[in-house]
């Protein structure tokens, strides 16, 4: 598939921004396989520069917007410099002290602005630099913020339970009930069961590996990219090997469930499927209603791996039993990673009846990994949707019934359109985000309380 759709150019006095309009498959493809985001690649990102400057060599670009659809996901900053230019005056680190580095083989002023914290401009701006060429050898002045600048505090995030209070978190964690005050910007020491708070922590260091993004990383210790940014002063979201950052020396306090009412669990079988004219990992995926990144790893794919025709493929099929409700108006609670995003796979189209009013419409789940990422089939459909939403549509999060081959699962939904779309005589710009048990969202995979909250409540669950 073609990576770039198509390009813009907007000029002003002061320089030029370009707008790329990709593919959307192209970040579904690299979520469904490791959870990397091309756009934080720096190979995607050096691509987009090469692209840019060999479309427009004589053009002074400042700035690249990249779009899916009608949303700017990502923004790249360029120097502004073309033959002939002058290198920008001046510093924003001119009050502050500096550092000196070697330049070694395989440097970019890219990679040396990410190693140090700082950016390019300054580092050219510094050196008296014209151009973005480094040598082997090379000595460069860093500029360098104060320490006094960088923040000081990581943190985890604990859901309040039953029992719990301030000075009894404070002994947990070993933090003063004053630095939890402090950075949950609380006035009183009352907390109350289900409240969210962030609790200061000890940080270690942790070496950047290949493969590795800020949400991966984030993932892994139970953080936020923000916080890992903020903790480490980046001002972007590239990383490069062997970078060392900040992070949370404790994990997160898992949020508690309810308990299941049925012992059985799901089963996996397998099936062969031989391959033909015009198959991929991804229309198999499709096919077949299973995540690419499962397919791959069943079969030892990888995303570049080429089908062969008449090559044999193994397809995991998952059996999920069918789970009693607590009355005809409940839905199953079906885990999502395990159970619900296999009864409701992509391309899938099911009946939403919000839990309150009883009112029903159609959708179809045309994407999403984390959760079901979902459009509403026709116009019609839209607008039962901005009416049950009380006119206008919304993040809150609505108990719903999601009805599928004869099934009805508890799930929870907001109806505000955001990001890619798929469906496009709906009357319905984007997708909305339609949770399930222990589903997560996809700016950080953390597990979203007040959706939990709703499918509970479309469960009949209390807890």
């Amino acid at each position: 598939m073609a990576l770039i759709l198509r390009h813009e150019l907007q000029c002003e006095p002061k320089g030029c921004t370009v707008i790329i309009h990709i593919d959307p498959l192209i970040t579904e493809f690299s979520k469904e396989f490791d959870g990397c985001n091309p756009l934080e690649n720096k190979s995607f990102i050096e691509l987009i520069q090469c692209y840019v400057r060999e479309q427009f060599p004589d053009i002074k670009i400042n700035l690249v917007k990249i779009m899916i659809g009608s949303v700017v996901v990502a923004t790249i900053s360029f120097s502004g410099i073309v033959a002939g230019d002058i290198a920008p005056t001046g510093s924003t680190y001119n009050q502050t002290t500096y550092t000196s580095y070697t330049v070694v083989s395989g440097d970019s002023l890219w990679a040396v602005a990410l190693k140090f914290g700082t950016t390019i401009n300054d580092i050219k701006a510094t050196n008296d630099l014209i151009t973005d060429s480094l040598y082997i050898g090379q000595l460069l002045k860093i500029p360098q913020k104060s320490t006094a600048e960088l923040p000081t505090t990581a943190y985890t995030i604990y859901k309040v339970s039953s029992g719990d209070s301030l000075y009894i978190l404070s002994k947990r964690f070993n933090v003063s009930v004053s630095s939890i005050k402090t950075l949950n910007n609380m006035t009183t020491e009352t907390i109350n069961i289900g409240q969210i708070l962030k609790i200061p922590t000890p940080t270690s260091d942790y070496t950047v590996v290949s493969g590795d993004t800020l949400w991966i990383i984030a993932s892994k210790f139970k953080t936020t990219i923000d916080n890992i940014k903020a903790l480490n002063n980046l001002t972007t979201d590239m990383l490069i090997v062997n970078q060392v950052l900040k992070v949370p020396a404790v994990t997160v306090q898992t949020i508690p469930t309810a308990p299941t009412t049925t012992t059985q669990s799901p089963t996996i079988t397998y099936i062969t499927h031989k391959v033909v004219s015009g198959d991929n990992p991804w229309s198999l995926s499709i096919k077949y209603g299973i995540p690419m990144t499962e397919l791959l790893n069943v079969n030892g794919f990888t995303l570049s791996t080429m089908l062969n025709i008449g090559q044999e493929v193994k397809i995991p099929v998952h059996n999920v039993p069918i789970k009693p409700t607590l009355g005809a108006k409940y839905g199953e609670r079906l885990d999502w990673w395990t159970e619900a995003q296999y009864v409701f796979p992509i391309n899938k189209t099911a009946k939403i009846t919000d839990f309150v009013t009883g009112r029903s419409f159609n959708i179809k789940r045309t994407t999403g990994a984390f959760h079901a990422d979902s459009e509403p089939l026709t116009a019609a459909d839209a607008a039962t949707m901005k009416e049950i939403w009380g006119g206008a549509y919304s993040w809150t999060a609505r108990a719903v019934i999601v009805e599928v081959d004869g099934r009805k699962i508890a799930a929870s939904m907001t109806s505000m359109p955001h990001d890619v779309e798929y469906i496009i005589d709906n009357g319905f710009s984007g997708h909305f985000d339609l949770h399930f048990y222990n589903s997560t969202r996809h700016k950080d995979n953390q597990i979203d309380p007040y959706h939990q909250k709703q499918i509970n409540i479309a469960a009949g669950f209390t807890q």
